[in-house]
This record gives structure tokens, C-alpha cells and sequence, in this order.
């Protein structure tokens, strides 16, 4: 056989070996850039929203729109992205259901505190939420005592917000958020 039938033979018999390998490859190669955050839109602000039920898709637009609007292009990427994350730690139904969406929801919630990837926190209930998780400020932006947390209501929504207290080190090149809890206060005051 010459050479070039011999490489038609070749693939005649490995067509399906190299379609395998590039898909495992292709995938491989997504799964890589997925986990290093290529093409991803890091949002400028994170806000968390924190309810007993799960929030209206209306509200959450609403929200968004709002607190868009008082945002800056943190991160440079040229847009302005608010997201709005929201968590319902007390769902309806039967007792197990609601027990595993409520631990789903912690969960995630702790994930989120821990990372200090929400930098301000919208709840209906803002004590309940201070007394399990010390995650609000008070007025000068310190950790906040037993009751002496800073929270702001959102309109007429029955929604309150208030920014995250940090401690120690993670206080430190937090200006933007400052800023931005600035201008959130004079905007709802």
C-alpha cells in the first residue's frame, strides 16, 4: 500500500477512537476554563437576599434595577453588574422537603458569608438574621452588638438592607463597597 492509502486505512479504522478523544478532550478543555472563570461576567456587587420563601422573580428584577442604578463599574470590565442572590431558608410543604431546602439554602448562604461574596444583605427580617448570623454592621460599619445593627428599608417592599460588617483583616480595601453604601443610604433615606 502506498503511504496515503495507508493513513485512509488508518482512520477508516480509528474514525470513532479520534471523535471520542476530541469530545473528551473538548469537555476536558471546558470543564478547565469553566473552573478558571474564563468568559464569566463578574458581577460589580453582590447582594444577598435573604427570606422565609422563596422571592418573586419581579422583586429580584426590581432590586436589581434599583441597586444597578447606584452602582459603579467596580471591577473595570466596562458594564455595571449588580446580582442579586437570593435564599430561602424556610420552605412550605411537608416537614422533610422544607428541611432539606432550608439546609441546601444555609448551606449556600454560609458558603457565601465565608467567601465575602455578598457585601450587603436584604432581608424581612433583619434581628432574626443578626442572631444567627452576626453578619450585619452598624452605623460606623464595625460589627455590630446584640442590637445595634444599621439596616435601611427598601421602599415599600418590606424589605430591609443593611451592609456587612467585616472583621480583622477583611475590613481592609473595602472602599468601593463604602462607597456604595453611601450611596445606597442616600438614595432610600
Amino acid at each position: 500500500m502506498t503511504r496515503e492509502e495507508k493513513i485512509k486505512n488508518w482512520f477508516y479504522y480509528n474514525k470513532w477512537w479520534l471523535v471520542i478523544w476530541a469530545v473528551l478532550a473538548a469537555i476536558i478543555v471546558s470543564i478547565v476554563l469553566n473552573a478558571l472563570g474564563v468568559g464569566q461576567v463578574k458581577p460589580d456587587y453582590i447582594f444577598a437576599l435573604v427570606t422565609d420563601s422563596a422571592a418573586d422573580g419581579a422583586l429580584v428584577e426590581n432590586l436589581d434595577e434599583r441597586f444597578s442604578a447606584l452602582a459603579d463599574d467596580r471591577n473595570g470590565d466596562g458594564s455595571v453588574n449588580v446580582e442579586i442572590r437570593a435564599y430561602a431558608l424556610a420552605n412550605g410543604g411537608d416537614l422533610e422537603t422544607a428541611m432539606y431546602y432550608n439546609y441546601a439554602a444555609n448551606t449556600v448562604l454560609i458558603a457565601d458569608i465565608t467567601a465575602s461574596e455578598s457585601a450587603f444583605f436584604i432581608t424581612d427580617k433583619p434581628e432574626k438574621l443578626q442572631r444567627e448570623l452576626e453578619i450585619y454592621a452598624d452605623e460606623n460599619g464595625e460589627p455590630a452588638e446584640s442590637g445595634d445593627i444599621y439596616v435601611l428599608p427598601v421602599g415599600d417592599t418590606g424589605l430591609f438592607i443593611g451592609r456587612r460588617c467585616y472583621y480583622g483583616e477583611m475590613a481592609e480595601g473595602r472602599e468601593s463597597e463604602i462607597a456604595m453604601w453611601d450611596r445606597i443610604k442616600e438614595a432610600l433615606s
